[in-house]
């Protein structure tokens, strides 16, 4: 599927950005990501810069899309790429994967990717695949993705076999949130 234009993108991304929901999801996840430093992978236009009280690095691969978050958030650090060809910090204690685990296209790769990173946690934040056949139905019809690989994902257990353990909890209706950390740790 297509990319959306960058006018829709930051129309839409305006008005999400309105709800007292999604405004909910951005609260828990700036406290998920305590005063750590944080690599948001899929950050977009930066919403989720200032609620994340610790160093802030947002990493996504549309260039016009970084220098609009840029410019909205000065006094965070973003950069144009994807998680291979990016110049990583050295110093990352949390990735954060914000309503962006749904849109992947090679989701296992990159989960797996970011799980060899050297990190404390991994905290996401995204759809409740547990949800009613309402719910999924309209969730569906406004996603820009096909949600079928989504639904049947267990992050719980991906991540556990990649050595992670993991717990979860419920955000509100629509959404969940998962926290992972290294069985080493």
């Amino acid at each position: 599927m297509a990319a959306r234009p960058l006018w829709m993108h930051v129309a839409v991304m305006r008005i999400f950005d309105s709800m007292p929901r999604v405004r909910q999801l951005r609260r828990k996840a700036g406290e998920l990501a305590g005063d750590d430093t944080v690599l948001e992978v899929g950050c977009g236009l930066g919403a989720n810069a200032p609620y994340c009280r610790g160093r802030y690095i947002g990493l996504d691969p549309r260039e016009p899309v970084i220098d609009i978050a840029r410019r909205r958030h000065p006094d965070k650090e973003f950069i144009a790429g994807d998680l291979d060809g990016a110049e990583l910090p050295d110093e990352l204690d949390v990735v954060l994967l914000m309503l962006t685990v749904h849109e992947m296209h090679d989701r296992d790769a990159t989960l797996r990717r970011i799980a060899e990173l050297p990190l404390k946690r991994i905290v996401v934040i995204d759809y409740d695949a547990t949800m009613n056949d309402w719910s999924r139905f309209w969730t569906q019809f406004n996603e820009p993705v096909p949600m079928e690989p989504y639904w049947q994902l267990d992050l719980i257990e991906f991540f556990a076999a990649l050595g992670w353990r993991g717990t979860t909890g419920k955000i509100n209706r629509l959404f969940n949130w998962w926290e992972f950390t290294r069985d080493d740790a």
